[in-house]
């Protein structure tokens, strides 16, 4: 299994890392925690119960990894199917406790390169989600539009993305799933669920369940 990250950046995050894992969390962890926010919004995993380890550091979860850059929390999600991972439906889903908890303006675009995929970009605010490693749905790029549902206490925002990719010519890849990432740098309002559960999955992996919010947009 070919794994390539950015090797500075990643030599540099691991220090951190390690460093949480020692009882110091340092600003690169979630360099915005001072920044004041009215509003919290969910967002879910797209695809997958489970996911892929990348380093194992007490208290951080070991899915957690920077290939794109030491700002773009990941993760490599799927259900432990092999060639069964392949195109399987892939979501925005973002949840809050009504509807002043939930970001309703996002834009859904096409990612550059080589390794397929959409950004979901926030505004007004700076800052994106990558959905990478699915075919888009051509319906979606270039739109503003999420579906929602709503009941007392709880609203629900998603819009299908895609399905998952089962090939990725060009691109560094190890089998369907999908990659899913935050810009938790200090200027977005997104942050990463550093600390979540890490119970085990198939193999040497860990589970990442599909009510367990990935990043959360606080604003």
């Amino acid at each position: 299994m070919t794994r390539r990250i950015l090797p500075a950046l990643a030599q540099f995050v691991a220090g951190v890392v390690v460093a949480a894992g020692a009882g110091i969390i340092p600003a690169l962890l979630d360099s915005h925690t001072a920044l004041a926010w009215s509003h919290v919004a969910n967002v879910l995993p797209g695809y997958g119960s489970q996911c892929e380890d990348w380093y194992w550091q007490s208290g951080i979860h070991p899915c957690w990894h920077f290939d794109e850059g030491a700002d773009w929390a990941a993760l490599d999600l799927d259900n432990a199917q092999g060639s069964g991972d392949a195109n399987k439906p892939v979501y925005w889903q973002q949840t809050g406790t009504d509807w002043s908890n939930v970001f309703t303006t996002v834009r859904f675009e096409q990612l550059p390169g080589s390794c397929t995929g959409i950004r979901v970009v926030l505004s007004p605010y700076p800052g994106e989600f990558h959905y990478m490693h699915i075919l888009p749905e051509p319906s979606v790029v270039g739109t503003t539009t999420q579906n929602w549902y709503s009941v007392p206490g709880y609203v629900l925002g998603w819009r299908l993305l895609g399905t998952t990719a089962p090939t990725q010519p060009g691109c560094v890849w190890y089998g369907p799933h999908l990659h899913q990432s935050g810009d938790v740098s200090w200027s977005t309002p997104i942050y990463a669920n550093w600390f979540a559960s890490t119970p085990a999955g198939t193999g040497p992996r860990h589970m990442w369940s599909s009510s367990l919010w990935t990043h959360q947009i606080k604003w």
